[in-house]
C-alpha cells in the first residue's frame, strides 16, 4: 500500500517455520528488493503476518489376517495414513487367539508408541483388524504303480499331506487287477480310517492311483564291426535280452556301407521277424550297431630319376601300392633340386594334391626317390691368330660350348710370343677362371690354337715441301712407315734447290742407315718427294686506294698460293684489323691531322719453318659519325633525383634528359608506368601493403639511323603504414560511483602490427554528467547511469558503453541478491554475501539452482574485477569467476545466468538401464551450468560423509546417454570433519563417488600390480580376458589414446560419432576416445586420414604423448626434477628428445638397470600403467 508513479518493488516473504516445525504459531516477515534505486523515496513499514501450524490427522488401521487351524499367529501388520516430515512411530498388535484356538474370528488391536515426542502433533485414530481360523486341508494321494504282464501286484502306497500335531490315520487299498489281468490300467482305491476321532479337524480329500500292466521289454543289440576301406562287409551279429517262455525270433541286418563307401561309421540296422505271433507280447527295442570303415594302407614310392647339371628336372613318376576300387589319387612329386643345383643326389618327395578327396580313405605312407644330377660336357677351343712382326699380339679369343645356368666360367688365352719375337708359329694356351666354384659340375675339354708372326712392311716416303722465294730451304723430312720394336733404321733427305732458286718444283730423295742390321726383317719400298718454291701473298686495296693512301678496307689473304694459313699483324691493331681487313680510319680531331702509318706483316709457318713479309701503308683520318655521337651521349647520360633520393630510395620526381650533348634525341620508357611516368618523371609511391616497387627505366638515344639504349633500375618506396581498426580492452565498462578507470585503446595498422599508448586519441562522451573522460582515456564516474563514448584516431572511430552503479552497502535496500530454486521446486530470493569482496570472494550459502542477474554481475565486478562467486550447498560447492560471465556478453547479450548443484533422489534412468553396478559412497549430484553449459566453473567440490574415504574411492561422471561411469581427476581431503572431493577437471554433469575395488589374477606379486589394480579401480584401465590384465601384452595406439583421454578426464564426442578425422577408427570401440585425443593435441595421425590403431607404441612415442597430456592439463613438473640420466639418450629421435628428457626429469620414465631407456622398444601394458600412474600422481590427479 502506498506505491506511486507506477513504481513496483519485488517483495519476498519468509518465516522461521519449516515443514518440520511443530504445532504452534510463527511470524511471516517480508523483504522488499530495490531494483531501480527508488525505494529511498518511501518510508517502508513492514507488518508481519502469522502462520498457524495445526495437528495433522493420523489413522492406524490393523490389517485383517487369516490362518489355518493349528498354525501360530503370523506377524501382524497395519497401515498408517497421515504421517508428515518423515516421522515414524512404532505400532504393536495384540489378539486373544493362540495356536490351540478353535476355528472362528478374533480381534487384532493396534497400539501406537510415541517415539521422538512428536505424536502430540497428530490426532490419532486406531481401527481393529480380524484374525480368521479355518480348517486344515488333508489330502491322501495313492501312488501310481506299474508291473509287467504276468508279474504279481506290487505293494500299494500313498502320500498324506496336511496332517498336524502328530496325527496319523491308517490307509487301506483295493484294485480289480489280478496276476492274470490283461495289459491295461486299473484303479487303486484308498480308504482312510478315523483313528483317535481327529479326522473332523480336517477337510479330507482322496485321490485314486493307477496300476499299469505293461509289455515285457525285449532288446536286440547289434554288435559293432570294423573293416578296411574297399573290403567287403563282415558277417553281422547281435545280442538279445528279455525273451521269456523260451521264445525265439529270427533277426536280419542291413547297412548303407558298400565296398566303395568312404572311411567313417555306418549304422547296422536289425530287423526282428515275428515268428509264432508272439512278438506283440514284447516292447521291442533295437539298438543299432556301428560298422567302422577304417583307412586302407597306401604306400607312395617316387621313381628314381637322373639328369645332367643345368638341365630342367624330368617329369617325376611313382607307384601307389595299396589302391582299391580303382581309385584315382592325384600325387605331386617334387624335389629341392633346380637347374642351378650342383652335381649330386637329391631327394624326390611326394604329396597328395587333394588330401580331402578319395585320399582321405587311405592311411598313406610317403617314401622318397632319388634324383641324380650328373656332370655336363664343357668345351673351350682357342681361335688361331696372325700378326705382323713388331706388332702387339692381337686379342686372343676362343669359343666355348656347354655352359649352363649362366655360370661365370671364363677362359684366358695366352702365348709365349711377344712383339720382339721372330717370325714363326706360337702355341695359344687356355686357362680357365671359376670364381663361383662351378667347374666341378663339368667335364671340361681344352683345345689350343696357333699364333703366326709375319714380316713387316717398311715404306720410306720423303715429305713434299714448299717455301716462299728468297728464303732458304726448310729442313727436309720424310716418314718411315712400318718400323717396329724401336729398330734404329733412319733416313736422310736432300734437294738440288738453293735460296735464290726461282719459283718452281724440285725433287726430294732419301737414303737409309741400318747400324743394327735389322733391315732384313722388312719389305722396303723407297719413294720420291717434291720441294715447291713460290711467291708470298700480297695486300689487296679498295678502289683507287694504294699503299700511301688507304680510306677503305683492305684484302688480306688468309692463305698463300699453296693454301697455308697466313697470319697478318698490324703495328696499329685499332686502325687495321688484320683478322677481317677492316680499316678504322682515325677519328676526326678538329684542327689536327689524324693520318696513321701502319706496318702490316704477313706470316706463315710451313712444316716447322717460319716465313714473313712486311708492307707499309698510310691510313687517312675519318669524319665524325652518328655512332660516335650516340656512344658519347650514352656514356654521359644520368638520371637526376630529388633531394635525399637515390637509386634505391625514390620518393620524389625524377629528372629524365631528352637531348644529348652530341646532338642525340633521348626517349624514355618505364617498366611500371603507373609507378614512374616516363614522360614527366613523376613517381607515384605504392600503398604500404603493396611493398616497395622496383622500376626499370630505359633510355633510347638516337642520331640519324644509329641508336642505343641504357637501362636504369630504381626502387620506389611504399607509403608509410596506416591504422585500419581500433579496439578497446573491453566492449562494455562498468564502474562504481566515484571510481576511476582507464580505457585502453589499441590500433591495428596496415602492416598487421598492433600499437598501444597512442597519441592523438579523442574521446567524446554522449552524457558527460554520468562519466567524464580526459584526453588520456581516464574515465571518472560522476553519477549512476549509462552513456556511450566515441573514440577517434587517425580518421577511425569506435563506440563503447559505460555504466555507473551505486555501490552495494549491505543494507536491505541496497544489497546484491540472487534467486534460488530449491530442490523441492520452490523459489526464493537470497542475499549474496559481500563481506569478503575485497578478497575477491562473494558467497551464496544455499542448495539448488542460482539465477544471477547480469546487472548484479556487473555491479559486483565494478566493486572488484577479480571477484568470484562461491555457491556453498549441503552437497556441493561451485566457484564461478564473475569476469567469465561478463566476457561472455561481448558476443551475446545476456540478462541472467543459471547454474548450481542438486542431489538426485535416485539413480539416473540411463544408469538403471545400463545395469551399472558399484558401491556408491554418495548420492548422485547434478551440476548445471546453464542451458548451453556456458557458465565456466573455476572450482568444484563434492561434500561427502564423515570420516576418510577408502583407497578405492573414485569420483565419476555419469554418461547420461549410456549410463556408464567415467573417471574424473580429483583429490580427497578432510575439511571441517567431512571428506571432500576436489575436482581437478571441472564442468557440468552428474557426479558420484564410488568404492570400486579391482584385482587381476595375473598381477599377484607383479612389479606393476599395485599400479594396474589402482588405475583399474579408478576406471582408467581395463583387463583382458577372464579376470586377467595381460601385463606383457603389447600396447596399441588406440589403447594409448583411450587411456590418456580417460586419465585426463576428457569428454569424448557423442558415442559412436567420432569426428571423421581417421577413416580406420570409424565404428570401433575407441573411435570417440581417439577423436578426443586428437582434438586435445595428444596424438597425431598419418597421411590420408589414417591412424593405424592396431600398431604398437614405442617408448619414445609414449613419452611424447604423455608430455603432451601433461602440458594440455597445464601441469608443471619443473620443480620436481629428479635428474634421471639415460645412458642411451643419444639414441632418442630428435623429434622426441625434449619429451623424453622432460619425462625422465619428472620421474615418469626411467631406465633399466643399465640406465637404458630403449626408445624404440614397444611398450607393454604393464609399462604403460606404471608411467600413467607416475604422471597422474605427479599431477595430483589421483
Amino acid at each position: 500500500v502506498g506505491l506511486r508513479n507506477g513504481d513496483t518493488f519485488p517483495v519476498s516473504y519468509s518465516t522461521t517455520a519449516t515443514e518440520v516445525s511443530g504445532v504452534g504459531t510463527y511470524a511471516i516477515t517480508s523483504n522488499v528488493t530495490d531494483l531501480d534505486n527508488k525505494l529511498k523515496n518511501y518510508e517502508v513499514q513492514s507488518v508481519p503476518g502469522t502462520l498457524a501450524v495445526t495437528k495433522a490427522p493420523l489413522t492406524v488401521t490393523a490389517d485383517n489376517q487369516t490362518r489355518e487351524y493349528g498354525e501360530v499367529n503370523s506377524d501382524f501388520t497395519g497401515t498408517s495414513v497421515g504421517l508428515r516430515n518423515g516421522d515414524t512411530f512404532p505400532v504393536s498388535y495384540s489378539t486373544s487367539a493362540t495356536s490351540d484356538s478353535a476355528v472362528g474370528k478374533y480381534d487384532i488391536i493396534p497400539s501406537v508408541a510415541d517415539q521422538g515426542g512428536k505424536l502430540a502433533n497428530y490426532e490419532v485414530q486406531t481401527e481393529k483388524g480380524q484374525l480368521t481360523i479355518t480348517k486344515a486341508p488333508f489330502t491322501v494321494t495313492v501312488d501310481d504303480k506299474t508291473r509287467e504282464y504276468g508279474d504279481p501286484n506290487p505293494i500299494f502306497t500313498s502320500t498324506s499331506v496336511g496332517l498336524r500335531n502328530g496325527d496319523t490315520f491308517p490307509v487301506s487299498y483295493s484294485t480289480s487287477a489280478t496276476a492274470d489281468s490283461a495289459v491295461g490300467e486299473y484303479d487303486i482305491i484308498p480308504t482312510v480310517a478315523d483313528q483317535g476321532d481327529k479326522l473332523a479337524n480336517y477337510e479330507v480329500q482322496t485321490e485314486k492311483g493307477q496300476l499299469t500292466i505293461s509289455k515285457a521289454p525285449f532288446t536286440v543289440t547289434v554288435d559293432d564291426q570294423t573293416r578296411e576301406y574297399g573290403d567287403p562287409n563282415p558277417v553281422f551279429t547281435s545280442t538279445s535280452v528279455g525273451l521269456r517262455n523260451g521264445d525265439t525270433f529270427p533277426i536280419t541286418y542291413s547297412t548303407e556301407a558298400a565296398a566303395r563307401s568312404a572311411v567313417g561309421q555306418y549304422d547296422i540296422t536289425p530287423t526282428v521277424a515275428d515268428q509264432g505271433g508272439k512278438l506283440s507280447n514284447y516292447v521291442v527295442q533295437t539298438e543299432k550297431g556301428k560298422l567302422t570303415v577304417t583307412q586302407a594302407p597306401l604306400t607312395i614310392r617316387p621313381a628314381d630319376a637322373s639328369r645332367l647339371y643345368g638341365e630342367v628336372n624330368p617329369a617325376f613318376t611313382g607307384t601307389l601300392d595299396g589302391l582299391k576300387n580303382s581309385d584315382d589319387i592325384p600325387v605331386a612329386y617334387t624335389t629341392a633340386a633346380t637347374a642351378e643345383s650342383p652335381v649330386g643326389d637329391y631327394s624326390i618327395t611326394s604329396a597328395v594334391t587333394e588330401p580331402d578327396g578319395t585320399a582321405s580313405n587311405y592311411r598313406i605312407t610317403l617314401q622318397q626317390g632319388s634324383l641324380a644330377v650328373g656332370k655336363a660336357e664343357l668345351s673351350f677351343a682357342a681361335t688361331d691368330a696372325e700378326r705382323v712382326y713388331g706388332q702387339p699380339n692381337p686379342s686372343l679369343t676362343g669359343t666355348s660350348s656347354g655352359l649352363k645356368n649362366g655360370d661365370a666360367i671364363t677362359a684366358d688365352y695366352t702365348t709365349a710370343a711377344s712383339e720382339a719375337s721372330s717370325v714363326g708359329s706360337y702355341e695359344i694356351k687356355i686357362g680357365l677362371n671359376d670364381p663361383d666354384g662351378r667347374l666341378a659340375n663339368y667335364n671340361a675339354t681344352l683345345v689350343p690354337g696357333t699364333l703366326t708372326v709375319t714380316k713387316a712392311s717398311l715404306l720410306v716416303t720423303p715429305h713434299n715441301a714448299v717455301r716462299w722465294t728468297s728464303h732458304p730451304n726448310p729442313d727436309l723430312t720424310g716418314a718411315l712407315s712400318g718400323l717396329a720394336n724401336q729398330d734404329e733404321i733412319t733416313a736422310r733427305y736432300r734437294s738440288i734447290a738453293v735460296e735464290d732458286s726461282p719459283a718452281g718444283e724440285y725433287p726430294v730423295t732419301a737414303e737409309l742407315d741400318d747400324p743394327d742390321g735389322k733391315l732384313s726383317n722388312y719389305d722396303v719400298q723407297l719413294m720420291e718427294g717434291t720441294l715447291k718454291v713460290y711467291d708470298p701473298p700480297r695486300i689487296g686495296f679498295s678502289g683507287s686506294d694504294g699503299p700511301h693512301e688507304v680510306t677503305g678496307d683492305i684484302a688480306l689473304p688468309s692463305q698463300d698460293a699453296e693454301g697455308y694459313e697466313v697470319v697478318w699483324t698490324s703495328s696499329s691493331p685499332d686502325t687495321v684489323v688484320t683478322a677481317t681487313g677492316k680499316v678504322n680510319r682515325p677519328a676526326f680531331v678538329p684542327g689536327d691531322s689524324g693520318d696513321v702509318r701502319v706496318i702490316v706483316t704477313a706470316e706463315t709457318r710451313i712444316d716447322g719453318s717460319d716465313y714473313s713479309v712486311e708492307y707499309e701503308i698510310v691510313v687517312k683520318e675519318a669524319d665524325l659519325t652518328n655512332e660516335q655521337a650516340v656512344e658519347w651521349d650514352l656514356d654521359a647520360l644520368e638520371i637526376g633525383y630529388a633531394d635525399g633520393d637515390s637509386t634505391d630510395q625514390v620518393t620524389g620526381p625524377l629528372q629524365l634528359p631528352v637531348t644529348g650533348e652530341w646532338g642525340s634525341d633521348i626517349i624514355w620508357t618505364s617498366s611500371r608506368p603507373n609507378i614512374v611516368n616516363a614522360e614527366s618523371g613523376e613517381a607515384s609511391r605504392p600503398a604500404y601493403t603493396e611493398g616497395d616497387v622496383s622500376v626499370e627505366l630505359t633510355a633510347t638515344v638516337t642520331k640519324g639511323t644509329v641508336s642505343g639504349t641504357k637501362k636504369f633500375a630504381v626502387r620506389v618506396l611504399r607509403l608509410d603504414p596506416v591504422a585500419v581498426s581500433l579496439h578497446t580492452d573491453l566492449s562494455r565498462y562498468t564502474m562504481i560511483y566515484g571510481q576511476e578507470k582507464t580505457i585502453e585503446v589499441t590500433a591495428t595498422y596496415s602492416d598487421d602490427t598492433v600499437r598501444s599508448h597512442l597519441s592523438g586519441v579523442t574521446y567524446t562522451v554522449l552524457d558527460a554528467s554520468i562519466v567524464e573522460v580526459d584526453s588520456n582515456g581516464r574515465a571518472q564516474a560522476k553519477t549512476p547511469g549509462t552513456t556511450k563514448v566515441t573514440i577517434g584516431y587517425e580518421g577511425l572511430t569506435i563506440e563503447v558503453e559505460l555504466t555507473v552503479y551505486l555501490p552495494y552497502t549491505g543494507t536491505p535496500q541496497n544489497r546484491p541478491t540472487a534467486t534460488i530454486i530449491r530442490p523441492d521446486g520452490t523459489e526464493t530470493t537470497v542475499d549474496i554475501g559481500i563481506d569478503r569482496i575485497e578478497e575477491g570472494v562473494v558467497t551464496i550459502k544455499e542448495s539448488g539452482m542460482v539465477i544471477l542477474g547480469q546487472t548484479t554481475v556487473d555491479k559486483l565486478l565494478a566493486m572488484n574485477p577479480e571477484a568470484a562467486l562461491l555457491l556453498q550447498g549441503d552437497s556441493a560447492t561451485i566457484g564461478v569467476k564473475l569476469a567469465g560471465l561478463q566476457s561472455a556478453t561481448e558476443s551475446e547479450a545476456r540478462t541472467t545466468w543459471t547454474f548450481g548443484a542438486e542431489r538426485l533422489s535416485e539413480a539416473p534412468e540411463s544408469v538403471k538401464a545400463s545395469g551399472s553396478r558399484s558401491d556408491l559412497l554418495t548420492d548422485y549430484v547434478r551440476f548445471s551450468a546453464g542451458l548451453n553449459d556456458e557458465v565456466p566453473f573455476q572450482m568444484q567440490t563434492l561434500l561427502l560423509g564423515d570420516g576418510e574415504m577408502p583407497d578405492g574411492a573414485v569420483l565419476v561422471r555419469i554418461d547420461e546417454q549410456t549410463g556408464q561411469f567415467r573417471f574424473v581427476p580429483a583429490s580427497f581431503a578432510m575439511k571441517d570433519g567431512r571428506s571432500v572431493a576436489e575436482f581437478k577437471v571441472t564442468g557440468p554433469g552428474i557426479y558420484a563417488v564410488l568404492n570400486h575395488q579391482v584385482s587381476f589374477k595375473d598381477m599377484d606379486g607383479h612389479w606393476a600390480g599395485r599400479e594396474a589394480e589402482l588405475l583399474a579401480s579408478k576406471l582408467i584401465v581395463q583387463g583382458r580376458g577372464d579376470g586377467g590384465f595381460d601385463p606383457e601384452g603389447r600396447l596399441t595406439r588406440a589403447e594409448a589414446a583411450a587411456l590418456l583421454v580417460r586419465a585426463l578426464g576428457l569428454r569424448p564426442t557423442a558415442s559412436g560419432q567420432g569426428d571423421g578425422t581417421f577413416y580406420d577408427t570409424a565404428g570401433k570401440w575407441y573411435e570417440d576416445e581417439v577423436a578426443a585425443a586428437y582434438g586435445a593435441g595428444l596424438i597425431q595421425g598419418y597421411a590420408a586420414g589414417e591412424f593405424r590403431p592396431d600398431e604398437g607404441v614405442s617408448r619414445e612415442q609414449l613419452a611424447v604423448m604423455i608430455m603432451r597430456a601433461v602440458r594440455s592439463a597445464g601441469t608443471d613438473f619443473g620443480n620436481a626434477r629428479q635428474g634421471v640420466r639415460l645412458t642411451d639418450a643419444a639414441d632418442v629421435s630428435d623429434w622426441a628428445a625434449n619429451a623424453v628428457r622432460e619425462a625422465a626429469e619428472a620421474g615418469i620414465v626411467q631406465g633399466n638397470e643399465r640406465g637404458e631407456f630403449q626408445p624404440n622398444r614397444s611398450v607393454t601394458r604393464a609399462q604403460m600403467v606404471v608411467m600413467l600412474y607416475r604422471m597422474l600422481s605427479g599431477m595430483q590427479y589421483i
